[in-house]
Order: structure tokens, then sequence, then C-alpha cells
């Protein structure tokens, strides 16, 4: 995701926040946000036809002028040249779009390993000669970083943002290019005193499982492709053509780095509407229509209570907690519960983000803690045993059956974890659907609730 973690070839460390710093791994994968952005191997720049975008076009000119070559390329090493350029200049147009100031790109320039994972894009192996031509070229600012476990950074110089704007370059004339692996197997490793996380790509062999993962995505992809999904704010900085999910499958830290297994995360991520705001989502459309935005009532607590035996209280199960009364203390309480539900260990301290959300009466793991054992008692085996992973993926099964069905009926779904955007006039449909994948896949049909939009 754009800004947001995006995994890249091989490795890439980016800054904790505090939230994951105090949380560890019950923080999900894309949730945090870091100051840069960064680096995405596969976007490109839409194309007419066979011709590339004249932006692209006048940028691989510009190298070529100041490169110091005894022979030009050609054929497909040619081609391979013009496609980096072209994602360079893709991924810095996001910085361009996002308007000033330009946040920075962030770019490993490690040496890819010698054998080609299923997450790598061939091109990226004349990375850093590229990027030191556009830097000479005077397109680009480029921070090279000697550091272990840093990142390099480019920016924009004034001459590339002046030839996007000649050009009137928009979000829509992004696309992705074709063979990006959709179903991904990571874990994330973080160093807390050097505040950097990594996150490593675990490369695996295809199984009847993981084909069938990658087979219901092509389905969902193919449906949103053509799906009628629009926004109203055309500020450059939505790009409403990135409509690819991918599937994020976690193994967690504790486990050995080359564990290869799919029953934990699997949640869908890089949909354009997952990037925007809560307080902008009202100028989403679907069909032309206003979006009804509907949620699994408390569906990650509820799964734990399944998983015991236990059928879940009715009502809120966040405000369940004593002291929970306003909108950002179930916030900050929801976010404790997802720590306790996925860490393997003692729950010690919160977060400084959580603290701002929650009363003072919960100004402490003990007592925060000790508050969510009081109204959930029969979560204790569950909390602070790494489940949460697990629990995770049955959330994730029912988003994706739930996204087949409604696609199966023509109904567009846009998903958001533990929920759906479509248009309002078939939210009661919507809701019907979601209650009816539930009950096949759990037993129990989980509660719908439909969110207030800003």
């Amino acid at each position: 995701m754009i800004g947001r973690g995006h995994l890249v070839d091989g490795e890439m460390v980016k800054p904790v926040t505090d939230l994951e710093e105090e949380n560890e791994d019950a923080q999900f994968e894309g949730e945090s946000v870091p100051r840069d952005l960064f680096f995405d191997p596969w976007l490109i720049v839409h194309r007419c036809g066979s011709r590339r975008h004249p932006f692209v076009e006048q940028v691989v000119g510009s190298l070529s002028r100041i490169e110091d070559r005894k022979r030009s390329r050609r054929g497909a090493d040619h081609e391979r040249h013009c496609d980096l350029v072209e994602t360079l200049i893709a991924n810095l147009a996001i910085s361009i779009l996002s308007g000033p100031p330009f946040r920075a790109v962030a770019v490993t320039l490690a040496k890819p390993e010698s054998e080609r994972s299923r997450y790598e894009r061939g091109i990226l192996r004349k990375l850093p000669d590229t990027l030191r031509g556009l830097q000479n070229s005077g397109l680009i600012n480029l921070w090279i970083s000697r550091e272990r476990n840093k990142v390099s950074t480019m920016t924009p110089t004034v001459a590339l943002v002046a030839m996007a704007r000649v050009y009137n370059f928009t979000g829509a004339d992004l696309a992705r290019a074709a063979g990006e692996e959709t179903v991904i197997l990571s874990q994330t490793e973080r160093d807390h005193v050097a505040r950097t996380e990594r996150r490593h790509l675990i490369n695996y062999h295809d199984t009847a499982e993981t084909r069938r993962f990658r087979a219901e995505l092509t389905q969902i992809n193919d449906h949103l492709a053509d799906a009628d999904i629009a926004f109203l704010v055309n500020d450059g900085a939505v790009n409403v053509s990135q409509r690819r999910l991918r599937r994020i499958f976690n193994v967690p830290s504790w486990m050995p780095c080359d564990t290869v297994r799919f029953d934990m995360g699997g949640r869908l991520f890089d949909g354009w509407w997952q990037r925007i705001k809560g307080e902008r989502r009202h100028l989403i459309r679907i069909d032309g229509e206003a979006i009804c935005d509907l949620d699994y009532s408390s569906m990650y607590t509820r799964l734990a209570y399944l998983h015991v035996g236990e059928m879940p209280p009715e009502g809120d199960l966040y405000r369940a907690i004593a002291g929970i009364e306003t909108e950002d203390h179930r916030d900050g309480i929801k976010q404790v519960i997802n720590a306790l539900l996925c860490r393997m260990g003692a729950f010690q301290r919160l977060s400084s983000e959580a603290k701002s959300l929650l009363p003072l009466s919960l100004q402490s793991a003990k007592s925060v803690r000790a508050a969510v054992l009081a109204a959930h008692p029969a979560l204790a085996s569950v909390i602070e045993a790494g489940l949460g992973f697990e629990f995770m993926k049955t959330e994730s099964d029912i988003m994706v059956a739930l996204l087949l069905r409604l696609a199966s009926i023509g109904i567009t779904a846009l998903p958001m974890h533990d929920g759906i955007m479509t248009a309002h006039s078939l939210a009661d449909i919507a809701t019907e659907v979601m209650g009816d994948i539930s009950e096949e896949l759990l037993g129990y049909r989980l509660p719908v609730k439909a969110k207030k939009l800003s």
C-alpha cells in the first residue's frame, strides 16, 4: 500500500510508531502510517496500447542524454530500463500528487538475493544505477543511507514536478504491472532500540490451498476491475483504478523466520478506499450511489468467544468494559483487546496512543487488562496466547467468502477487514448475506451494524 508500509522485494525497514512499539505483533499489517511513502515495485504508469505515457518518454530521453554509454541499450535491455524508469516515476508521482511539502519515497538499495523470489519484479536489479542517473539528470534528490537497517530516500525536484504538471498527470494515470503476486506470506521483526521494523517476505511453494486463495482473489479482483466505483473529490491523490487486492498472511515474530503456514492473518489490502480517512468515506460512490458502511459488530472478540466454546454476549462487547463511555474510549479498548489476543506473553504496558483514548481509570496495562477480564472472564485462556492471528485468518475467510457471494449476485462490495461498503440501496441485502456467510462458516450468525458516516 502506498505510504503504508507496502511490501517490497526482499526486505523493507520502516519507522515504528508508538502503538506498534508498545503492542508489538498486535498491530495488523498495513495499519501503521509512516512518515515516508514506500517504494512500490509494481506501480506503473498507464499506457495507451503499447505506447508509454509521454511523461515517461521525456524522462527516459533526459536520462539518455546525460548517460555516458559506449553502446545504447537495445531490445529487451532497453525495455527493462524503460520499465524501471516508469515505475520510479509512478512512485514519485504519488509524492507529487500528495502536494507540497513533497513526501520522500523510501527505497532499499540492498542487492537482491541471487535467486529470484515470487515477490520480485526482475527490473529492480538495475535500481541503484537508474536512481543515480535520475539524480544526475536533476529530476530527483537522492539520499543514500550507509547505515545498517536504514533505507535510502528520494524526492522529486522542481523540474520533475513541473514536468508532471505540464502533462496534467493525475492518479488516473497510475496502474499496476502484470505478474504481481497476490498471496503474500511475511514476518515482521522489530528493533525497539532503533525504532525500526524489518518485514521479511517468505518464499513458498504453491499448494492446492495457495492456488485456491489466488483463484478466489482473481474472481474478486476481476469483479472490482469492472465495477462502477468513484470518489467525488478529484484532488489527484486518489487513484480509483487501484483496485487489485492482495491477501497478506502473517507469521508472528516468535516463530522461525522460514515458517510456511497460511492459517494466520490473510486480510485483504491495497484497495484505494482502504486509504481514505473515515471522514471522507461519504464521498465514495458505488454504481452512482452513496455508500452504506456495514460492520460485523465486535467481530474479533466474538471469534475469541467461539474459540473457547462460549456463545458471545449480546450488544457491543467493547462498551461492556467498566468505564468505557465515549467512542474514543471504545476505540482504545478495541486496540487493547486486539493486543491482548495477538501477543504471546504478558501485556506489560500501554502505548501512548491507547492511553490517550482510554479513561483516566484505565491508564495502565494492569488496570485495563483486569477490566477486560472482569467483563469477559471466559476469555482468560485466549489472551496473551498469540491466537489473534488465527482469529484474523477466520475473519479474512469470512470476508473472502462474502465478497464472492455478493459478486455472484451482482453486488459490488469494498472490503474493510471486518466490514464492507456497498451501495446504500443494497444495504439490506448485503446485511442479510453477511449474516448468512458467518452462520455458514461459524455456525453462529454474527451481528451486523451500519456505521455512521461523517
